[in-house]
C-alpha cells in the first residue's frame, strides 16, 4: 500500500493453482469492488487484475 497527497494504492499478490476448476470468469469480489469504486470514487479509482505465471495481482488506485 502507498499513499501520497495525490493518490491511495494497495496491491494484492498472490498464487493460483495450475489447473483452474471449473468455474471460469470474474468472481463476485471483483465486480463488488469495480462496482463500488464507481459508486464511491467516480472518476478516480481504478481497480487492475492481472494474472502471470502462477500469480494473481490485484491493484486498486483511488486519487484523492
Amino acid at each position: 500500500m502507498s499513499i501520497s497527497e495525490a493518490s491511495l494504492r494497495f496491491e494484492l499478490t498472490n498464487t493460483y493453482p495450475a489447473q483452474p476448476s471449473a468455474n471460469k470468469g470474474m468472481g463476485i469480489g471483483q465486480t463488488n469492488v469495480r462496482n463500488r469504486l464507481k459508486l464511491l470514487y467516480p472518476g478516480k479509482g481504478t481497480f487492475a487484475v492481472h494474472r502471470d505465471a502462477g500469480k494473481y495481482n490485484a491493484s486498486v488506485s483511488i486519487a484523492l
